[in-house]
């Protein structure tokens, strides 16, 4: 349900969205950067407390926001006047999914430097 919501808000301000499913984070981050993505957002729920479940934002780079960067996205979302205008009904974003996320994420592990792959 979180997903499809943040889905459906990011197709409504006319962005389109790569869905890349249910995937570890860091896969999400090199995502991102294969896509030449403006960013990513990752949900997150974990062996924590339900009050650490939440949002991560990834800028284009694959990185995970900066203070000056989470601030702007923090005003976004607060709306008034500085929100996003939502799109009309003919440039609302579309949604694809990307099933080999995974395994390019797996064989750019498997390519690095170190990587004993015989060990795993």
């Amino acid at each position: 349900m979180f997903a499809q919501a943040a889905t459906a808000g990011l197709q409504s301000v006319g962005c389109d969205v790569i869905d890349v499913g249910l995937v570890a984070t860091p896969t999400v981050q090199l995502a991102v950067e294969h896509h030449r993505a403006a960013g990513g957002i990752i949900l997150t729920a974990s062996h924590n407390p339900i009050e650490w479940n939440a949002l991560k934002f990834v800028g284009p780079d694959g990185i995970f926001l900066d203070n000056v960067a989470g601030t702007r996205v923090r005003e976004l979302a607060a709306g008034g006047e500085n929100s996003l205008p939502r799109a009309s009904y003919n440039a609302i974003g579309g949604v694809e999914a990307d099933p080999d996320a995974i395994s390019r994420h797996l064989a750019a592990v498997l390519a690095l430097r170190g990587v004993d792959v015989r060990g795993i």
